[in-house]
């Protein structure tokens, strides 16, 4: 078709070029490269094979070498927040501490989320921009069909016999020839009958047509529209999550660096260890943030277990970071919304609210799940420090303590068992009953959300094909691939890897404690019960020393690899949970519209 107003084309070609270039590599990309999981699993075995490197060819203090198989664990654990170790952290150098503290930066659930948000932006921004290009090129093609109507209704024949003869493009060639031949005379009534009745054909069509055109360039225009709405609650939410990342650590940093300056104990403990007071600072209290729980004490926070204003800072920072982190976001967007007086920023706002499950899914929730987080956050926060003062008020656990030392101390530590992994009390010395409490408590995951009710939601009822779906076999492939079992799995193949050690040295190395190892590793908590010599001098008169890290630190090489798998896996959980929450919430909009 020949254009008619030629002026419009696309003058910006390299522009253009960029666009149809862009189109075919987002296009000829597999999905499954586009699915949030696979994208995730990318992520973390990346960082954590880059942060190998550094910490494989550094000395440590020691003016020893990490192998491999420790030096990539050390990463995985970092980068995974799981905190568990194989080598003494007063031991690693300041080089490794500042590798590591980049690591647990990146691995920490607000940045993850955070570049989740960014990157949805950025597809969304691709989409926009194609999305315009193609409005254009559609918008130009129902321009030229308007203007090619209205000429030929406005035309008469003999002057419009060129141009019908160019856009017929032979589709009628009795029409055509009669007008290419006008004095070829018209017989009868019937002809002239037929004649009106191809031209009214001919009229409809095009109208049809320019209609049609019509509806299609307008359909395109609402979805640039909403697209362009959407990526701009994806920028405010961003700009929030990063405002909220900077704001929490800025904060924790300063209040931390004061206390030290202020408590010239605190500051003390660490001169006697080597340990600078700003590196201490800064990581801590970005282990703390991003829930890593390591410190650059062997001993982790034991030694500094008196000091209850330290041990409130940090407990803020874990909460902040994690558990907490979707009840204060949506907080401080309902704040924000209600002060906010212009009239785009409201609406982007009422957006947000409306569409912030799909946008947001990891950590945007309705105040009714908001309300169900702080139940179930005080809720376990105050089982824990029931048990933990009924079994240990009076114990070795608590020895050397105030009143107030004991309760800022056993609320630390319960605030720290769900996912941080920071301890002030000895694992070992605590009983059977509330080490299996806190195995139950770091299983679970940060927002422990598992059914929604379809009858609550109005969703309506399961079809025929959909009931197909539960079968046996069907229940059966979801009761395989569910978390317990693969953690089951992971707990017989270490006893059956370290069935040595079981037998020769049953006090450190038993079922309970390999449990409490792996859940640990699983929920990226970090805390473990060690080994202790002086279990083993009970057994065997064989020498022994002491190791100020983690059981799995004396596992055999492929203890170590099973563990390793565990904290990937674990860490992932939040994803695919996140992933879970987006589908219902496509499954709701989609049955009830």
């Amino acid at each position: 078709m020949q254009d008619i107003s030629p002026e419009r084309r696309c003058t910006r070609k390299k522009s253009c070029f960029l666009f149809k270039y862009l189109k075919n590599i987002f296009e000829s990309v597999p999905p499954i490269l586009y699915d949030p999981y696979c994208i995730h699993v990318s992520y973390f075995a990346a960082i954590s094979l880059v942060g190998l490197i550094p910490l494989r060819f550094s000395p440590t203090k020691s003016k020893r070498y990490l192998n491999v198989l420790d030096a990539f664990y050390t990463s995985v654990s970092a980068a995974t927040v799981s905190s568990l170790g194989v080598v003494a952290m007063e031991d690693l150098s300041h080089f490794h501490l500042v590798v590591m503290t980049i690591l647990m930066l990146l691995g920490g659930e607000v940045f993850t989320s955070l570049c989740s948000l960014h990157l949805a932006r950025i597809r969304l921004r691709l989409r926009i921009r194609l999305q315009r290009s193609n409005l254009h090129h559609n918008s130009m093609n129902s321009t030229q069909m308007l203007e090619l109507h209205r000429y030929q209704s406005t035309s008469d024949q003999g002057k419009s016999t060129t141009h019908l003869d160019q856009y017929l493009h032979g589709k009628d060639q009795m029409r055509k020839e009669s007008i290419l031949r006008p004095n070829k005379a018209m017989t009868g009534p019937e002809d002239i009958i037929d004649d009106d009745l191809e031209n009214l054909e001919m009229n409809g069509s095009r109208n049809m047509a320019v209609e049609e055109c019509h509806n299609e360039v307008q359909s395109d225009a609402d979805n640039v529209l909403d697209d362009d709405l959407e990526y701009q609650a994806l920028t405010f939410l961003c700009y929030l999550c990063l405002g909220y990342f900077l704001f929490v650590q800025l904060v924790g940093f300063v209040l931390v660096y004061i206390y030290f300056c202020v408590s010239r104990g605190g500051e003390r403990i660490l001169s006697d260890r080597g340990v600078s007071k700003s590196l201490f600072v800064v990581f801590t209290v970005i282990s703390s943030f991003a829930n890593c729980g390591f410190t650059p004490l062997s001993d982790n926070m034991m030694p500094l277990r008196k000091h209850s204003v330290l041990l409130m800072i940090l407990a803020f920072q874990i909460l902040l970071g994690n558990t907490m982190f979707g009840p204060c976001f949506s907080a401080i967007f309902l704040t924000l919304r209600r002060f906010s007086r212009e009239e785009g920023r409201r609406k982007i706002y009422d957006y947000i609210e409306k569409n912030g499950h799909r946008l947001f899914a990891d950590h945007f929730f309705s105040r009714r799940q908001n309300m169900w987080l702080l139940l179930c956050a005080v809720g376990f926060l105050t089982i824990e420090v029931v048990m933990i003062f009924a079994l240990h008020w009076n114990t070795v656990a608590l020895d050397g303590l105030t009143v107030g030392e004991k309760v800022i101390g056993g609320v630390f530590q319960s605030v720290s068992i769900r996912h941080s992994g920071e301890n002030i009390v000895n694992p070992q010395l605590l009983s059977p009953a509330l080490l299996v409490i806190y195995i139950v408590f770091m299983y679970l995951p940060p927002y422990p959300f598992y059914k929604e009710r379809r009858d609550i939601m109005n969703i309506k009822p399961l079809s025929k094909e959909e009931s197909k779906k539960w079968s046996i076999l069907t229940q059966f492939e979801k009761l395989v691939m569910h978390d317990s079992c693969y953690l089951l799995i992971a707990v017989i193949l270490i006893c059956i890897i370290e069935s040595h050690n079981l037998s020769q040295d049953p006090l450190n190395f038993n079922v309970l404690a390999i449990v409490f190892e792996v859940v640990s590793g699983y929920g990226n908590v970090g805390i473990s019960l060690g080994y202790n010599c002086i279990l083993f001098s009970k057994m065997s008169k064989h020498y022994c020393e002491d190791v100020p890290y983690s059981l799995s630190g004396k596992w055999s090489t492929k203890g170590k690899v099973i563990i390793i798998m565990v904290m990937f896996f674990g860490r992932l959980k939040v994803i695919k949970s996140s992933l879970r929450r987006k589908l219902f919430m496509q499954n709701v909009v989609s049955h009830n519209f």
